[in-house]
């Protein structure tokens, strides 16, 4: 096999130097048309034709690996960082998709400037009107953009809940003040599938694997946070109608602890033979059926 084409996004340099690499969110392809869908932890889908991929656009000096790499060596603020340029980067459609929607004292954080996606998007077409993609990156909540043909519509229709803080990460945000909130970066976000009724394609439903704060609750989580939930989500309305979390009367009556389980990070739910399947952390696949 030989290479017959390649996208690199201009800003590389940036990634290289910051652990933003392209590639997290995985490849999908939009099935029926010749374009392909990525993105990474800048918290950006690039949407590239694939008969076309665009290669790589050198953006000249500003963007060269020693003045990046002196830009971060000199404790940089992010307000230093050129903006994005849109007149770079050959591609059919660019755009942010992560948002921080953390509280406004979480922003400051160095780690909050890029909500990244982990996980590959989910695309399905329901019928001949609605062909979505979801999207859940960090820090954020489930997304919903439509497919137009040749590009996604934005902006997107969200779902409830947010990604919620992990406390475990190693890399600090240490803030003086608020000594309990270093460490909260978001990870991982969720991770999808969309899944159609084969009878009926107007029909079907989301599925999100996500970590869960069950306890002490968003944004002072504890331990309980690397437990996960499973989420289904009707696609047309973007509303919750259904998860595996563990009610407040089974807490009460301490009923919870066979359901809990550890969460796995790019593992999404997979559904067949009228089940839905989710690997775990746990050592064990949970199963769940009529």
């Amino acid at each position: 096999m030989t290479i017959e084409g390649y996208f690199t996004p201009y800003r590389k340099m940036l990634g290289d130097c910051w652990d933003l690499d392209l590639g997290s969110a995985g490849p999908l392809l939009i099935p029926r048309t010749p374009f392909l869908v990525s993105g990474g932890k800048e918290g950006i889908l690039y949407v590239l034709d694939r008969s076309h991929m665009g290669g790589y656009d050198d953006a000249g000096a500003a963007w060269s690996f020693n003045v990046v790499k002196d830009m971060f060596r000199s404790g940089f603020m992010h307000s230093q960082i050129p903006a994005d340029d849109p007149s770079f980067d050959r591609v059919q459609q660019k755009f942010q998709v992560g948002e921080n929607r953390y509280e406004a004292d979480y922003a400051a954080c160095v780690l909050m400037k890029w909500p990244h996606i982990h996980g590959t998007p989910a695309f399905a077409r329901f019928d001949a009107q609605h062909a979505y993609m979801f999207v859940w990156p960090e820090k954020d909540s489930l997304k919903r953009y439509e497919w137009k043909g040749e590009r996604f519509d934005r902006p997107p229709e969200r779902g409830s809940a947010l990604a919620p803080p992990n406390k475990e990460d190693p890399l600090k945000c240490f803030d003086s003040d608020h000594p309990e909130r270093a460490r909260l970066n978001g990870m991982p976000g969720g991770m999808l599938s969309v899944n159609i009724d084969p009878t009926e394609p107007s029909l079907g439903v989301v599925l999100a694997s996500v970590k869960i704060c069950d306890a002490a609750g968003y944004p002072k989580c504890d331990d309980s946070q690397h437990f996960g939930v499973l989420r289904a989500y009707d696609p047309f309305t973007m509303q919750e109608v259904w998860s595996n979390q563990c009610t407040p009367q089974e807490v009460s009556s301490n009923q919870c602890e066979d359901k809990k389980y550890w969460f796995a990070k790019f593992v999404p739910p997979t559904v067949a033979a009228e089940r839905i399947f989710l690997p775990t952390a746990s050592g064990k696949v949970l199963i769940y059926g009529p």
